[in-house]
């Protein structure tokens, strides 16, 4: 048994990265407590597939968070429908047959107003990252039908363009996208922005088409912005950031090859209010851009230098002392990690 038999009242149910976890089990526990629960987390159980996706989907007509993360999705996905004679036991009679993998189901789902119910009244948090076999059409029909929804997670996955038109369509709600290594590229951010005009968390990271950022607009909305192993980024992407994201709160540039201390100058002046800042690995960066850096953004609590080769420890040290910031995180060039830094001398004089 997977679940003690007084689990009754069960609305949450995570099982993430349980190896030994099966479909049928999965089919067992969400054919007894499906009707009643609210958010189901089954990312990372790696040999589960398509019939663990679809038993979700039929069986959990409340779901407001959804987690598949990596789930192993076959090529039968491809099919719109399946075999009625292999759905579990229903009646082959049935007047709709039931799809026999994950992305069927995903595609298949909303074609039934039964299915529908559940992604249109519900769902407000979607997490889809590395399942890779997903294809956009099926994200994009998904994404049409979930308007309530505030938190999508698609980090590797086919997610392109049409997809984020989509959501700009389709998602006015949505305060959480990631798309770290998809496909998508600049040209569809300013339908995304006015769309979902209250997106707070946006994630680019290793996208490798973004070059520029589009804002064409100012984006008070954004809190959260993610550029991370973006190699393809221009220096104007950062002028767009300085713009029209005044008030962002956290910023990771790791490893963003064009940034210098004077971009970075143009950043901090522009964002005074970022709280977070992730710097690791920028190899242009100098102790002046770090002295820029903890002027400018006074609000900062966490700062990230690990891997800038013209950086040393004792120089950024020194630099927070001088500026009296009190950072909860500093991670020092060298990887170190310091912690609720007041004053550094202690550090800069150890043995």
């Amino acid at each position: 048994r997977i679940l003690p038999p007084n689990c009754r009242n069960l609305t949450i149910l995570s099982i993430r990265r349980c190896r030994r976890l099966s479909d049928s089990c999965v089919g067992e526990v969400v054919a007894a407590f499906g009707p009643q629960l609210i958010e189901l987390d089954l990312a990372h159980c790696r040999q589960l597939g398509d019939t663990s996706a679809r038993s979700a989907l039929y069986c959990c007509t409340r779901l407001s968070h959804l987690e598949f993360d990596g789930i192993r999705l076959s090529k039968r996905a491809l099919s719109a429908t399946d075999n009625p004679d292999e759905s579990g036991g229903e009646d082959p009679s049935s007047a709709e047959p039931r799809p026999s993998s994950a992305r069927s189901a995903l595609t298949f789902a909303l074609k039934l107003s039964s299915t529908t119910t559940l992604l249109q009244a519900n769902l407000t948090a979607l997490s889809l990252d590395g399942c890779r076999l997903l294809d956009e059409e099926a994200i994009c029909k998904l994404c049409a039908c979930v308007p309530c929804l505030r938190k999508l997670m698609l980090g590797g996955t086919a997610a392109s363009d049409a997809v984020v038109e989509t959501l700009g369509t389709h998602t006015p709600q949505l305060r959480v996208l990631s798309l770290q290594g998809c496909e998508v590229s600049h040209a569809t951010l300013p339908l995304l922005l006015l769309g979902c005009n209250s997106l707070a968390v946006l994630d680019f990271a290793r996208c490798p088409r973004i070059t520029q950022l589009a804002f064409h607009h100012s984006s008070h909305s954004l809190r959260e912005l993610h550029l991370c192993h973006t190699p393809a980024l221009s220096a104007a992407a950062f002028l767009s950031i300085c713009e029209c994201c005044c008030s962002l709160t956290a910023l990771w540039l790791q490893a963003c090859v064009v940034l210098d201390d004077s971009i970075l100058l143009q950043i901090c002046s522009g964002c005074p209010s970022i709280r977070r800042l992730q710097l690791s690995h920028s190899v242009l960066i100098t102790e002046r851009g770090c002295f820029y850096v903890l002027m400018e953004c006074r609000d900062l609590v966490e700062l990230r230098l690990c891997g800038c080769s013209q950086l040393d420890d004792s120089t950024v040290l020194q630099a927070v002392n001088d500026c009296r910031v009190g950072l909860r995180v500093l991670e020092l060039p060298s990887g170190e990690i310091v912690n609720n830094v007041i004053d550094t001398t202690g550090w800069l004089y150890r043995s």
